[in-house]
């Protein structure tokens, strides 16, 4: 058998095509700089690829609780995202954070917009692991009488019915 050898065309592989998100790395950035990049993120949700740029920066910051004041403002628009994958990570941090201390679990369920957010994803998601996420996030908060009160105000009852 004569056996052929291949001649290299020059044939290149296709390269995807470059995003914003693309060239930022999150390997050795503090929690500072990630919150910096998350909410650049979030201004700018409608190019391709924020999605995923945002799930990888609240994974980075989910573990650092050494000052959550600034996620904090965040969660309100987190909860409500389209992205099934980031509404669950934020409740999932809301529902850590509620857990962490009692001070932080107040603070929590007096921000009146983070419950908001938490009683929309309830109300409007129909992804399972939104849902589970938030009722997790909902049951962690009501662990002091300042956040079950809070909860009531809001009518998180009916949602979770």
């Amino acid at each position: 058998m004569e056996r052929r050898e291949r001649k290299s065309r020059g044939r290149k592989r296709k390269r995807k095509p470059e995003n914003f998100f693309s060239y930022l790395q999150l390997q050795h950035a503090d929690a500072d700089t990630i919150f910096a990049l998350l909410l650049a993120a979030i201004f700018n949700s409608q190019r391709p690829g924020s999605f995923s740029f945002i799930k990888k920066c609240i994974t980075k910051l989910r573990p650092s609780f050494l000052n959550p004041n600034p996620i904090l403002s965040l969660l309100p628009f987190l909860l409500t995202s389209k992205s099934a994958a980031i509404a669950s990570l934020s409740a999932e941090i809301v529902g850590s954070l509620s857990l962490y201390s009692l001070e932080l679990n107040e603070q929590i369920a007096l921000d009146s917009e983070i419950v908001k957010g938490l009683v929309l994803a309830l109300a409007s998601s129909k992804k399972r692991r939104v849902l589970m996420a938030t009722c997790n996030a909902v049951l962690d908060i009501s662990t002091t009488p300042v956040a079950r009160q809070c909860l009531l105000r809001f009518s998180t009852l009916e949602s979770l019915m």
